[in-house]
């Protein structure tokens, strides 16, 4: 019988860890990529948050689209306009309302329901209206946007705080800009045309 011994080598390899700035380097690099990761995450996240936001006002105007358009006559056959109001100065606020005095406008009383509040995060920044086909925005100009059958139409008043004016005929739109409480210059706008189109930019 025959054996067989396999000679052990007496140098073995030595082995090496990673060396305190090797790991050091290593951690601060994974430490990077985390944070620029995480920064891209919120930015994204804020911003999916906003357009969610703005969806949600233009879904709210479209049901008053939709009770405008869908009203019942009352006994005398008076079939009242309903609408959405918006004011910069409750920025966190907007109206569904009922137009019962038949004057198109937003008037105080005429409210359904409670009043809908903007998530705590964002709010109105500024209201802005077709001039002469031109954007003229501001932070203190209140608006509504009224729909009366049996058209589709918008019925767009605003004011700047000297009295309500009504929308010019033609290619006329209102525009809500809301924006990040944190970051101001990012914003979302939901426009609502003469058409009736609505629409989110």
């Amino acid at each position: 019988m025959f054996f067989l011994f396999l000679k052990k080598n007496k140098y073995t390899r030595k082995q090496e860890g990673f060396s305190l700035i090797e790991l050091m380097v290593t951690i601060s690099i994974v430490l990077l990529a985390t944070s620029a990761v995480l920064a891209q995450y919120t930015s994204f996240n804020s911003a999916t948050l906003l357009k969610s936001q703005a969806l949600e006002v233009s879904l709210d105007i479209r049901t008053a689209q939709s009770y405008g358009v869908n009203v019942k006559a009352t006994g005398g056959g008076d079939r009242f306009a309903y609408g959405i109001y918006f004011n910069p100065a409750t920025p966190q606020q907007y109206v569904l309302f009922n137009d019962a005095n038949d004057n198109l406008l937003y008037d105080a009383g005429e409210e359904i329901g409670n009043t809908y509040t903007l998530d705590e995060r964002f709010f109105l920044k500024e209201v802005c209206v077709s001039v002469s086909s031109v954007r003229n925005c501001s932070a203190a100009r209140a608006a509504s946007v009224a729909f009366k059958r049996p058209n589709f139409d918008a019925i767009i008043a605003n004011t700047d705080g000297s009295g309500f004016g009504y929308a010019l005929q033609g290619e006329t739109w209102v525009e809500f800009v809301f924006a990040p409480r944190n970051k101001p210059s990012v914003t979302r706008s939901v426009i609502v045309y003469q058409s009736g189109q609505i629409a989110v930019e």
